[in-house]
């Protein structure tokens, strides 16, 4: 698997990269920049493979998550889900993990396993033209009741 993403660091400016690893819980990042452990960051997923809105779709589908980078790997950076934004990128990250898995049970055992709690959030957007708040979705994991990671990254 390889979909585009954009990093939006804590600290610094954002880039692109490809998401190589995915499960409920967390990616691999592979890209050439490196950021520090523990650091915290915004991912979003795009899933129509372009940033350029149409017509039809004004914001093109994503997934916005706000995660951790937990480990440095050869080619990126492994990062750890902190919550989804949104009820949309809650059901587009299952639906993106059943396209994309070869091992489809296990990836429904992940999804029923995985611990997350819904809440809602003000979210507060400025442009050029206005000003204005709403609320949102934010999906947070939970610590435990999640599968063991079988992979060695």
């Amino acid at each position: 698997m390889a979909v585009t993403a954009e990093l939006q660091p804590e600290q610094g400016d954002p880039f692109s990269g490809q998401v190589t690893d995915l499960s409920m819980k967390e990616l691999h990042f592979a890209c050439d920049k490196e950021i520090p452990l523990g650091s915290r960051c915004q991912i979003d997923i795009l899933l129509s493979g372009s940033k350029a809105p149409s017509p039809l779709l004004p914001i093109p589908p994503q997934i916005k998550i706000n995660a951790r980078i937990t480990r440095q790997t050869a080619t990126g950076m492994g990062v750890e889900f902190t919550a989804l934004v949104g009820q949309q990128s809650f059901v587009f990250l299952q639906q993106l993990l059943r396209h994309q898995s070869p091992e489809r049970e296990r990836v429904e055992a992940e999804i029923q396993s995985s611990s997350w709690s819904h809440t809602k959030q003000e979210q507060h957007f400025e442009s050029a033209f206005s000003s204005f708040s709403t609320t949102q979705t934010v999906i947070k994991r939970r610590q435990g009741r999640h599968l063991p990671s079988t992979d060695q990254r």
